[in-house]
């Protein structure tokens, strides 16, 4: 917190700490279905969207012997 304490003098580390995390959090490099590796940011995109579509296209196992347990709180008629 050098850069809150000491306001404006200490730009150049807040920079410095922002260009070392920006470096960080950089991913350069995804494995595709077929595990070969990609580096083009492009395809990479690519292979980020159709994972999280598939992550939230999957099915739900819903167990009905425990669902069956469960009290109904709302009505038709309140719906």
């Amino acid at each position: 917190m050098y850069w809150l304490r000491d306001d404006d003098s200490n730009t150049k580390f807040f920079h410095a700490v922002a260009s070392a995390r920006r470096k960080r959090n950089n991913i350069s490099k995804l494995c595709d279905n077929e595990g070969n590796v990609v580096e083009e940011q492009n395809v990479m995109c690519d292979i980020t969207k159709e994972y999280f579509d598939n992550l939230f296209k999957q099915a739900i196992n819903v167990d009905e012997e425990i669902t069956s347990t469960v009290k109904a709180c709302v009505t038709q008629e309140d719906n």
